[in-house]
């Protein structure tokens, strides 16, 4: 018989035994046939090789679950991919299976489908957790058939590549998207959007700088990115191999994320291997006042000195736990009232976009005139000096900050109100108190207010934007200086470079100017002249406020949304080609849509359209009879008449049918591509 182990050897062999089962319980690797069940949530879970990275059930509130990949060693194990994100599961028969068709699917109680990774897979063996925090299917032969990396949430780990595809929208705490986007826009440019039903711009890079002042490099077509593992993020349109770099660089295998967060700002965080927990090493907008939406419609985002949400006067917080709902009027100026109003100036202030119009060199006076008869207008934005004017029928991206480049804001109120008691929003680095609401009270199931903010040991908040403050005083001199000069140089500009000067404002974002569908009407002085008329809608001849002759196409049958076709624009914003007209803008409002293009080339390509018509009906003709000698006159004259008259017969029928005036009349590509494979088996 064996000795007895004495006891304390025996508890170590016994921990040692239970520490190797519960390794070997722990699996990187999901086989086919298998599946993940809810109830086992804190244990039935994948795991990758070196223990980073978790996947499985992760709890996102009381008895609602996603499915989720986290950082096993974070604090409060980070969630880095979700695929279920806005539709949670329940915590009772929630599985996550992986089919013996191949399809990955998550069910929830009553097996609906809430999530898959896709039916058209083939071959799959096994999904598996990487080291890099990657959920991959591998088919038999050990290939990657579909990875979590091309769907991400609101993160981008090492080692991921920020491709075309790629779009993060940050998750807030309730587990619904965020209102922002980081992904390349119609330009090449990696950028971050404010996205929101009403309104869609970008806030990063600069919108009021150019592309190249930005130092990014526009129509770069190869739309790639990367996070490296020391916290460099490179990407295709950074200019001069300018790159972002983490504060701490230089520290060896730091684990890392770049995420997206609730409150519109790019950060990367380093994991803190003794504690798990994550600090901020690079943040990608240092002024979080420029984060366009940060204080919703009518509010206003200032410094004093930490970063302030307020309303302006006559207006009065939307919900009291969340500013993103921003600011509702307290009052109500109809278009039929003919009420009397007011304006009040908010000095150093501006509502980035929603800009009714743009007009150049008129005095304050008149600006106001304008907003006055506009029942819509809620108010102007104006510039001493230049006399840039531009009405708005909204107000977004609400900004106080006492720079040169910020105009002043004239609020549209009416005239019974008296706001000479009402503080206006400004931003004072000097002020320690805030006078109106924080946007320390911002909801955090909605977002988490700034998390830049760090805590001293004395608890005084220690914030990285007062003393970015601080160099702005130092310099304001200089930028005044700069601006003096600015000014005098812009006096002695021409009209047209003047417009090319204020482009840069006015421009959508997203490559194409938006107009109100009353600006197009008062530019084609209600669609009077007719231009040319085709199956999709009919040129109207228009003239813009600047003076710029237009062609305005007014289109048809527009069954699809506008998501669809602000697409489909953005992919003619990429094309450059001769025979193109140029596209100045669009109008997407309600259920217009129409594009608004030079008048020259889209009158030239109308003429072209009607001739088209006319040629394609003399051919159908022909095509009717039995005489074949026509055939030849649209073959090329180097083939000397060797040529297959049936094969020439049918492309020409081909192309008549590709041409049809009613696009359901039209052949499919499929059908196209099958006539034309048939000339080689018929040659053959």
């Amino acid at each position: 018989m064996a000795p007895a182990l004495p006891p304390k050897l025996a508890t170590v062999s016994l921990l040692s035994f239970l520490a190797l089962v519960s390794c070997s319980a722990s699996r990187d690797i999901l086989q086919l046939g298998s599946s993940l069940a809810v109830e086992a949530y804190q244990s039935d879970i994948l795991r990758s090789p070196d223990g980073t990275f978790s996947c499985g059930f992760y709890s996102v509130y009381d008895k609602a679950f996603t499915f989720s990949i986290w950082y096993s060693e974070a604090a409060n194990k980070t969630m880095v991919w979700s695929a279920n994100r806005d539709r949670p599961v329940h915590s009772r028969r929630s599985v996550l299976t992986l089919r013996k068709d191949g399809n990955m699917v998550l069910t929830d109680y009553d097996d609906t489908i809430v999530w898959e990774a896709g039916d058209y897979l083939r071959n799959v063996q096994h999904a598996q957790l990487l080291d890099t925090g990657n959920l991959v299917m591998k088919n038999t032969s050990g290939d990657i058939v579909w990875q979590s990396f091309d769907s991400p949430t609101d993160t981008v780990l090492p080692s991921q590549g920020i491709t075309a595809a790629t779009k993060l929208v940050p998750t807030t705490q309730s587990c619904s998207p965020g209102n922002y986007i980081f992904r390349f826009n119609d330009i090449s440019v990696l950028s971050l959007i404010y996205d929101v039903p009403d309104v869609s711009d970008i806030y990063w890079p600069n919108p009021d700088n150019s592309v190249y002042d930005n130092n990014r490099s526009r129509y770069n077509s190869t739309r790639l990115g990367s996070l490296d593992s020391n916290g460099v993020l490179a990407s295709s349109d950074f200019a001069d191999g300018i790159l972002l770099k983490a504060s701490d660089a230089a520290a060896p295998g730091t684990k890392r994320r770049l995420t997206l967060d609730p409150d519109g700002n790019l950060r990367m965080y380093s994991l803190d291997d003794l504690d798990g927990v994550w600090s901020v090493s690079m943040v990608a907008i240092s002024q979080p006042c420029t984060i366009h939406g940060l204080c919703g419609q009518n509010g206003i985002c200032h410094y004093s000195p930490k970063p302030t949400c307020s309303c302006p006067p006559g207006y009065v917080m939307t919900n009291l736990g969340n500013w993103t709902e921003g600011c509702m009027a307290t009052f109500n100026l109809s278009c039929g009232a003919h009420e009397p109003v007011q304006f009040v100036k908010l000095p150093h202030t501006d509502f980035w976009g929603s800009d009714q119009k743009r007009l150049l060199g008129i005095s304050l006076e008149a600006c106001m005139d304008i907003c006055i008869r506009d029942c819509t207008c809620k108010g102007f934005q104006y510039q001493q000096g230049t006399g840039s004017c531009y009405p708005k029928s909204l107000l977004f991206n609400g900004m106080s900050c006492a720079t040169p480049r910020v105009r002043a804001i004239y609020l549209k109120l009416p005239a019974r109100f008296n706001v000479s008691d009402t503080p206006i929003p400004q931003s004072n680095v000097l002020d320690p108190a805030p006078p109106t609401l924080q946007c320390e009270q911002m909801s955090r199931g909605v977002r988490y207010p700034f998390p830049d903010v760090q805590e001293t040991s004395d608890g005084e908040s220690k914030w990285f934007y007062f003393y970015s403050f601080i160099v702005a005083i130092s310099i304001i001199e200089v930028s005044f200086i700069a601006f003096a000069w600015f000014f005098v140089f812009r006096r002695e500009l021409g009209p047209s470079e003047m417009w090319a000067a204020e482009e840069g404002y006015k421009v959508m974002t997203s490559h194409f100017r938006r107009y109100s569908y009353k600006e197009l009407v008062k530019a084609t002085r209600e669609f009077r002249v007719e231009l040319g008329r085709g199956r999709s809608g009919a040129v109207y001849k228009g003239v813009l406020e600047d003076e710029r002759p237009v062609a305005v196409k007014k289109l048809k049958n527009i069954s699809r949304g506008k998501e669809e076709f602000q697409a489909e624009l953005s992919i003619i914003g990429r094309i450059n080609h001769m025979n193109l007209a140029r596209i100045w803008g669009f109008c997407s409002e309600g259920s217009h849509r129409l594009l608004v293009c030079e008048v020259s080339e889209l009158a030239v390509g109308s003429d072209v359209h009607s001739m088209l018509r006319q040629l394609v009906s003399v051919l159908a003709d022909k095509l009717e009879g039995h005489e074949e000698s026509w055939v030849c006159e649209f073959v090329d004259q180097e083939l000397s008449g060797q040529f297959n008259y049936l094969q020439a017969r049918t492309v020409i029928k081909l192309a008549i049918s590709c041409l049809q005036e009613d696009r359901n009349k039209r052949p499919t590509m499929e059908s196209v591509v099958q006539t034309l494979l048939s000339f080689d088996e018929a040659s053959d």
